[in-house]
């Protein structure tokens, strides 16, 4: 048991480093290729990203983990109340970040200045992503109650790599919008990634309603990009 606990705290450990460390780059890659000014913008993106997932990952690990880890221990089927988690995590946080969609220019020239505008773009791509992070902690829950770290790590990995790799593209082709379009895909990836390996490893399906709810916030959230355009 000693010895999980020391596997988890170290696969953790190393994936919070790399994660340090691309964070490290994409900035001095954004400073150097584009400006101060978007260092600025992409720095209060990926804080405020970093600031959700710590919200509903305390959830999860204070509330979710300690109940998966009893209900495996004891021979149930987790599949239902997870389920249920997942829709409650959709209705209360996918609501809370289509709300800061619609009113996102008003809401960046509140908390941060009317300069911010210039990167509404990477914030709405960024409220999409987040959503994409949010709804798939249950999954790496699962996977934590299963006592299999590595995913997380692989997870986590994928997420910052696959960021890096767009960031680094927008700073060689001089084109920002890469910088949203990479956090956009990096959190879809992380999403079927740890659905994914929940469905190998703990025989969690997520339920009909579940991925009709991913459907109808993927909708509303274009809509919203649309509106926006216009």
């Amino acid at each position: 048991h000693i010895s999980i606990l020391n596997r988890t705290a170290y696969v953790v450990l190393s994936t919070k480093l790399i994660a340090l460390f691309s964070l490290f780059i994409s900035q001095m890659l954004i400073a150097y290729f584009f400006s101060m000014e978007w260092l600025g913008y992409f720095s209060a993106v990926y804080f405020f990203a970093l600031f959700m997932n710590n919200v509903i990952y305390d959830y999860c690990e204070n509330i979710l983990l300690p109940r998966l880890s009893r209900n495996f221990s004891e021979g149930f089927d987790i599949s239902r109340d997870l389920n249920r988690d997942i829709s409650v995590i959709f209705l209360v946080f996918g609501t809370t970040l289509l709300l800061l969609s619609i009113f996102l220019c008003q809401i960046i020239s509140i908390i941060f200045s009317e300069q911010f505008l210039e990167a509404t773009d990477l914030f709405a791509l960024s409220l999409t992503g987040s959503l994409f992070i949010i709804v798939a902690q249950p999954a790496h829950v699962l996977l934590m109650a299963q006592k299999n770290p590595i995913h997380f790590a692989v997870a986590e990995t994928i997420w910052n790599g696959f960021w890096l790799t767009f960031i680094v593209l927008g700073c060689l082709t001089g084109n920002p919008a890469y910088l949203g379009i990479g956090f956009l895909t990096a959190s879809i990836l992380y999403f079927f990634y740890l659905y994914g390996m929940a469905y190998i490893h703990g025989g969690f399906l997520a339920s009909l309603s579940n991925w009709l709810l991913v459907v109808l916030y993927i909708g509303a959230f274009g809509l919203v990009g649309l509106w926006r355009l216009n």
